[in-house]
This record gives C-alpha cells, sequence and structure tokens, in this order.
C-alpha cells in the first residue's frame, strides 16, 4: 500500500550533508540514500545490519535489483511501478506500509518505508528512502489472525455440536413419541382386560352367580393380565436402572441347564400350537445372575414363539463349545427376518414386526443384550441357515480373577470384581 504526500517545506539538500549523514547514522531505522538512476549513494549501519550488505557492497549499485526486485506474491516487480522510483520521477515522497526488501543471503522480510525525493533547486536528483523491518508486527497480525482463525473454528463446532445435539433432541422426541404411543397402548390392554374381569366378577357375585369354576376362570386371567403388566413395567424400571447405572449382577452358583429349562416352561404356557425342543447336557455349573439370565433367555424364546408359525419347532441348544463359555442357541423355524429389522433388534423400543401386529415395548431385546453384557457375555442374531432366526447367547460358567485383581469375565473383557447384597428387581414373567 502506497501513500503519495505533496512535497512540503524545506527542500532535503537544505540540510547539510555531513549533519544529514550523523543524523542518518544515529537513527535505528534503515536509511539509504538513490542517485536519480536509483544507484545507491549511501547506507546507514542499520541499513547494512537489515539487508545482510555491507556499504562497499552496495555503494554504486542499482539498488531495485538488489533488495526490491521480487513482489510478496514471489512475481517479478517491474522498476517503473516501484514507489521508491515512482518518487524520481513525479518528485511527489511516497509511503508503503507493507511491502518486502531482499537480504544478502537471498531471503526476505517485510518493510514499511517512505521515499523522499532530493533535489537541487527544482531538479530531482535522487531519493532518501527510510524503512523499518515490521516482522514483529505481521507476527503480532498473524497470532491476532491465528487466534480469530481458532475463535471461529470452535464457534463453528460449537454451532455444529448445537446441531447435532438438536437434531439428537428431535429424533428423541420423536422416538419417546413412537415410544408412549405404544407403551400406552401395551400398558392400557392388561389394566383393561383386568378391569374388564374384575367388573364381571362383581356383577355375577351381586348376581349370587358366582360360582367356583367361574371364579377360577377369572381369577386366573386377572393373575395372567397382572403378571403381564408387571413385566412391562419392570422392563421400564430396568431401563431406568441401566442409564442411571444401578442395575445390579448378583453372580451365584447355578445351573444353567435348569435356567433355560425353566426359561421354556414359562413361555410353554402361552406357545400354544409351537413345539418347543431343548437340546441339552444333564447339567452345566455357572456362576451367574440366574434371575437375569433367565430373564434374557424368556425374551429370545418368546420372540421365536411369536415369529413361527403354527406348528412351527423352536430349537433351544445349550452347549459348552468352549472353554469356561456356555452357549444357548434360539432358533425359529419361521419366515425370518429382513437384514435391516436385524440390525435393529437390540436397539432401544426397536420391534419387529409379526403380521400386523408390533408386539411389546421393544425392550425385552434390547435388556437382553444389556444384561448379557453386564455378565461379560454376548448377545447376537443371524439368519438361520434354511430359513428362520437364529439368537446366540455366550456367557462365561465363572468369575477368573486375573495377576492384577480384576475380573475376567470373557475372552478380551475385563471389568473390576463387584459383589452386592442388593436384591435384583424380578421379572414376574420368570417367577
Amino acid at each position: 500500500m502506497t501513500d503519495r504526500f505533496d512535497a512540503e517545506g524545506p527542500e532535503a539538500d537544505t540540510l547539510p550533508a555531513d549533519l544529514f549523514v550523523q543524523v542518518a547514522d544515529a537513527v535505528a531505522h534503515g536509511v539509504y540514500c538513490i542517485d536519480v538512476d536509483g544507484n545507491a549513494t549511501y547506507l546507514n549501519p542499520a541499513a547494512e545490519a537489515l539487508l545482510g550488505y555491507s556499504r562497499r557492497d552496495l555503494l554504486g549499485a542499482p539498488m531495485h535489483a538488489a533488495i526490491h526486485h521480487t513482489r510478496p506474491n514471489g512475481q517479478t516487480h517491474p522498476k517503473d511501478r516501484c514507489a521508491i522510483h515512482l518518487a524520481l520521477r513525479d518528485g511527489a515522497t511516497r509511503r508503503t506500509k507493507s511491502d518486502i526488501f531482499w537480504r544478502a543471503d537471498g531471503t526476505s522480510f517485510p518493510v514499511e518505508y517512505v521515499s523522499t525525493p532530493l533535489r537541487q533547486g527544482p531538479a530531482v536528483v535522487g531519493a532518501v528512502v527510510s524503512f523499518q523491518d515490521i516482522s514483529d508486527r505481521h507476527r503480532a497480525v498473524g497470532a491476532q489472525v491465528r487466534a480469530v482463525q481458532e475463535r471461529l473454528a470452535k464457534a463453528e463446532a460449537a454451532a455444529a455440536d448445537a446441531r447435532r445435539l438438536y437434531a439428537e433432541a428431535q429424533e428423541g422426541i420423536r422416538s419417546r413419541d413412537e415410544f408412549l404411543s405404544i407403551a400406552t397402548h401395551e400398558l392400557r390392554t392388561p389394566v383393561t382386560a383386568l378391569r374388564g374381569f374384575a367388573q364381571l366378577a362383581l356383577r355375577r357375585l351381586r348376581r349370587g352367580a358366582f360360582d367356583a369354576e367361574r371364579g377360577r376362570l377369572v381369577l386366573e386371567e386377572i393373575d395372567g393380565q397382572s403378571t403381564h403388566l408387571t413385566s412391562l413395567l419392570d422392563q421400564l424400571l430396568d431401563v431406568s436402572r441401566l442409564d442411571v447405572g444401578s442395575l445390579v449382577i448378583n453372580r451365584e452358583p447355578m445351573d444353567l441347564v435348569a435356567a433355560v429349562a425353566a426359561a421354556v416352561r414359562v413361555v410353554q404356557t402361552n406357545a400354544e400350537a409351537r413345539v418347543l425342543v431343548m437340546h441339552a447336557p444333564e447339567a452345566l455349573p455357572a456362576v451367574l445372575d440366574a434371575t437375569r439370565i433367565e430373564q434374557v433367555l424368556v425374551s429370545l424364546v418368546d420372540n421365536a414363539v411369536r415369529f413361527s408359525p403354527d406348528g412351527g419347532v423352536i430349537d433351544v441348544d445349550v452347549s459348552s463349545p468352549l472353554p469356561n463359555t456356555g452357549q444357548i442357541i434360539v432358533r425359529d423355524h419361521g419366515p425370518g427376518l429382513p437384514a435391516e429389522q436385524r440390525d435393529h433388534l437390540f436397539d432401544r423400543f426397536s420391534q419387529a414386526q409379526s403380521g400386523e401386529h408390533y408386539w411389546g415395548l421393544g425392550l425385552g431385546l434390547y435388556l437382553g443384550r444389556q444384561i448379557t453384557e453386564l455378565h461379560g457375555g454376548a448377545l447376537t442374531v443371524e439368519a438361520a441357515p434354511g430359513g428362520g432366526t437364529r439368537f446366540t447367547l455366550l456367557v462365561p460358567l465363572q468369575i477368573e480373577m486375573n495377576a492384577a485383581g480384576s475380573t475376567v469375565t470373557a475372552p478380551g473383557r475385563v471389568s473390576s470384581a463387584t459383589t452386592s447384597a442388593t436384591t435384583p428387581v424380578l421379572n414376574a414373567a420368570t417367577t
């Protein structure tokens, strides 16, 4: 940037030469003089230090070719467009606030300079150039620019986080509304049935027509609906406990085969025309939370029943294919599930569709995987060969301690050893 000033005041040649040299040699800024052709006639010590040239090197040499030949952008700087030489041509003082000069070693540095013409009478016979290194100023400006860029980057990141959080909140609201709709329907069903059977029993009692057999049937229905309602509420409570990290796993010696058999019996009562076939050794000792493992198994077997046609077979296989590993495979022979449904089966509130109905709250398989992982195991699903769906549950049979005193619950998975006397919440479907 170059500013032009009209010459005012006394001419430069009114200052005695020896006094000019004394003054110029004393100043901290670089000062040099050129004749009308641009050749150096004087350099002060500061100019020598800044440019890396000795006075002997430059006296009589063309200063533009030596120190001002290339622009900051790397392009050649024509002499006839140089502000210093324009001052020689038109006699006007010019100030350039940002440019570069080149040192003797080939490096450049940013400068601000003033080019003042020298006169003898009306004729311009040369110019005095006063310049200073503004590297510190550039560094300060650069630091300010970087600080602004960093603030902008942080602001952009914060804005991106805000957009992400907003999108997640919107998705959370959508999921919540969808879940509330499903939960309201699912919870209303047993409540409506309970009220209906209770009202039926009251009407018969008032009429004196409440015989023992009818009473038994009504009470069985009330008991069944109460159990179902309790199961739904237990699932909601378990999700809440998972969210705050208070779902307790109480390990104790148990028989994994017995737990699987109990889960099969629970589901068998509602399996209707389905056939449940269990393949297992006589026993498989383990140290697990029997109640929680049975909860997972009931969810898996119940899911297989729902997706099996009338007369369909559900295979439940129990084995120990690896040391310290219990494996339970639950396989149905139904139509199977599309891959996109299998990918989300273990998501919270995810529901696989059976016919025209969505079953339950969409929490059974989600809780099943969470409980399995709290045991240090794994729960997976895949399409079964020949059709249907196959769930595989892997759990460690024993708690193993490593040298550091931590519990090794599965290959490659280490967790702190924990025991608790807290009684876990019982799912009514498993009692």
